[in-house]
């Protein structure tokens, strides 16, 4: 068994259930790969609507319903401890590949030392244009989201790369932190696109977007902070990873400015809200526990760090950019750095 493609299922309004039959279920069943080559696991997370029609599938299909909710990050591990393919794939139960030809594309670009396999991936804005088309935005050489990428199933139990019961939220964030690290040489990227990230009203990250922004984005946080100390400990005299962890707390600290540059966070109303205070104070503690590395920083990783930060945001909302780097960290009372000039 090459590939094993774990789909985490909660469907809370009883629509995934049956758009997801008609449309992730039936791509997978036209995938050009042959069947014997990859399995489904479907790993219900106690979902109030079960997926429907299952019985007409012919792939090769497991459905794991969970005793209790745990949430889409361990259901992603009951996926893996199940799994029986010599890599795995996650796959949002409200997204979709991009063609019937998106896991055979995958599983060819596979060479004998890859540990993770990384192709492009389209993102739906749930914007139209002039045209009336729906808007795409493209990624490429992605580490943040788990979309159109396959990890190696035993480089993750070697290597202890697993879903932690703390992190309900930015799970993928530590997951990828931490898998991309250690398999460093092994990585291998793809412009293909194989995978699209679906728009979905009710998702967690566009049900309520002020709310996740300002709710969740301390989770961001513990997952950056977790990786790190998980990277960290793991060090010891391996100077690769001592730079990984240079390098991942800076593009951390650029992904968390830039984040408060977009618009909605600079009226006082919000600066006030409890929340965003309470995500400023998680980002100061992050700062000062990773501020040692700063000065050891080169000017042109800073840079190429910071236009990659900047990038990511921009593709999606307005940045304001009242502030410098500097000028943010100085606001907040904290150390500013040579570097950050």
């Amino acid at each position: 068994m090459k590939l094993s493609v774990i789909i985490p299922h909660y469907d809370s309004i009883g629509e995934l259930s049956k758009t997801m039959r008609k449309g992730l279920l039936q791509t997978l069943e036209n995938q050009t790969l042959s069947k014997n080559e990859f399995e489904v696991l479907i790993v219900d997370d106690l979902s109030p609507f079960s997926v429907e029609g299952l019985e007409d599938i012919t792939l090769d299909l497991k459905y794991l319903k969970l005793e209790k909710n745990m949430g889409v990050a361990l259901a992603r591990q009951v996926g893996i401890d199940n799994a029986k393919g010599d890599y795995v794939m996650f796959i949002d139960n409200d997204d979709d590949l991009f063609n019937t030809k998106a896991l055979e594309t995958l599983v060819n670009s596979l060479e004998e030392k890859t540990m993770i396999l990384s192709s492009g991936f389209i993102e739906d804005t749930g914007q139209k244009g002039a045209s009336g088309k729906t808007i795409y935005l493209p990624h490429t050489k992605d580490k943040t989201w788990m979309h159109g990428k396959l990890y190696n199933r035993q480089f993750l139990i070697d290597n202890d790369i697993a879903f932690r019961p703390h992190l309900r939220y930015c799970e993928d964030a530590y997951f990828n932190n931490i898998a991309f690290a250690l398999s460093w040489d092994n990585t291998k990227f793809i412009n293909d696109i194989t995978y699209i990230w679906k728009w979905n009203n009710n998702s967690i990250t566009r049900r309520n977007a002020k709310e996740f922004n300002t709710k969740y984005f301390c989770d961001y946080i513990k997952a950056s902070k977790t990786s790190l100390n998980n990277l960290k400990a793991r060090t010891k005299d391996q100077d690769k990873l001592s730079f990984v962890v240079i390098s991942l707390a800076l593009q951390s600290i650029g992904y968390i400015f830039y984040f408060f540059q977009q618009k909605e966070f600079k009226s006082e109303r919000v600066k006030q809200s409890p929340t965003y205070k309470e995500a400023m104070e998680q980002f100061k503690a992050f700062y000062k526990q990773y501020e040692g590395v700063y000065d050891v920083i080169n000017e042109q990783s800073f840079i190429e760090a910071m236009n990659s930060a900047r990038a990511l945001q921009c593709s999606k909302q307005m940045i304001v950019e009242r502030q410098t780097f500097k000028q943010f960290i100085k606001g907040l009372g904290l150390r500013s750095h040579k570097i950050f000039d």
